[in-house]
């Protein structure tokens, strides 16, 4: 739908979506959680979209680490590497040609900024014409179906949790406490650890995405075993978030292929907010599958504390994280998570638009850096100094 969407406005059609809906929808169930992933707060200064915030999340990132530009663009290249090999292999993956950590990270005229500091090819490729499906049965019904056993692949373990739900209330820009829990939990219902996995699938919609992974649930950024089954939502593509529908049909093809091994695969929705993680096996599992009610952990996540967060900022501030939106002809306008000098009440900002601005904050800017802030017609205006 996503992919015929943007067609259709590229080709200056509008599609009567009711044209082709059944009358009769019949019943059916809503899960999960329908808040939108930012507030009014974070829309009014333009933070709206993934590849907006994101890249704000890898520069908190990048500082935490004590990395230059230069330094961290180099590990996001060599990071995303392996995500093309797989896909480069992968015949069902959007992108097959398979790219050199030096042109995952480099600036061209084909692979653009669009968030500072990710390229084109370091972004989720999410306008794909792909299809997945999984099929849950009970193994009586499957044996009644006449469904081979070697067949079945079994979920030992899962976990489900939130961060605080929007970007500007999050403890820092650096952890993921969601991530950390619902793994820990998936792992202990399975009874095993990230050791015993064979096969690994991060949720990868942008590098931020799976550093914040690896770093919350213990995998080297270079693991032997690779971070993904599929290529990952940059080079296999995914429509929309529902790329772990097929992360988890590819995992199942490959713990069928090597009995006895064990696959985990992690999912994220809206601006690293909401998380699960399911462990999957072809060995059963035994006695009765019981999990523990998310909600009951999720209430210690809520409990975390949240910055104080100010709506009318004024006076001496230092930049605690940024990014530089880009449109196809060059930066379009920055964005500013900062804290007030004196007080440290955190808040958000824009800075000017034109051109020296911009340069000076990607060129320049960077966490720590001061500057006065400012409240104009209902926006906080960061000036850099």
């Amino acid at each position: 739908a996503l992919r015929t969407m943007r067609g259709a406005r590229k080709a200056g059609m509008e599609i009567d979506w009711h044209e082709y809906a059944p009358d009769d929808y019949g019943d059916y169930v809503e899960i999960g959680d329908p808040r939108l992933g930012i507030n009014d707060y974070e829309e009014r200064h333009e933070m709206r979209a993934p590849i907006m915030i994101y890249p704000m999340i890898e520069n908190g990132i990048r500082a935490y680490r004590g990395r230059t530009v230069a330094e961290h663009q180099t590990m996001m290249g060599r990071l995303l590497v392996g995500f093309a090999d797989v896909a480069a292999a992968n015949p069902l993956a959007a992108r097959r040609d398979g790219y050199s950590p030096e042109a995952i990270a480099a600036v061209s005229e084909e692979n653009r900024y669009i968030g500072f500091p990710y390229t084109k090819l370091m972004n989720s490729n999410p306008y794909i014409d792909q299809s997945a499906a999984v099929i849950m049965t009970s193994v009586e019904k499957a044996r009644e179906l006449g469904i081979d056993a070697s067949r079945g692949v079994f979920l030992h373990g899962c976990g489900d949790a939130n961060e605080h739900w929007f970007v500007s209330e999050r403890i820092n820009y650096h952890s993921a406490p969601a991530i950390h829990m619902m793994a820990s939990k998936a792992f202990d219902m399975a009874g095993n650890t990230i050791e015993d996995m064979d096969y690994i699938d991060l949720y990868s919609c942008f590098p931020s995405a799976i550093e914040m992974g690896c770093q919350e649930i213990g995998i080297a950024e270079d693991d032997p075993r690779g971070l993904t089954v599929t290529g990952g939502l940059p080079f296999f593509g995914g429509p929309g978030n529902n790329y772990v529908t097929h992360s988890i049909a590819e995992m199942m093809n490959k713990v069928r292929a090597k009995p006895g091994s064990f696959g985990l695969c992690t999912a994220n929705g809206h601006n690293i907010t909401k998380h699960s993680a399911g462990i999957y096996s072809a060995i059963p599992t035994e006695g009765a599958w019981l999990r523990e009610d998310p909600r009951i952990y999720q209430a210690e996540l809520d409990a975390m504390p949240k910055p104080a967060l100010i709506e009318r900022a004024e006076g001496s501030a230092d930049i605690e994280t940024y990014t530089v939106v880009h449109r196809p002809d060059g930066p379009e306008h920055g964005l500013i998570v900062g804290r007030l000098s004196e007080s440290g009440e955190r808040f958000l900002a824009n800075t000017s638009q034109d051109k020296e601005t911009l340069a000076d904050l990607q060129e320049n800017g960077d966490v720590g850096r001061t500057g006065q802030v400012s409240h104009i017609e209902g926006k906080n205006h960061f000036i850099l100094t």
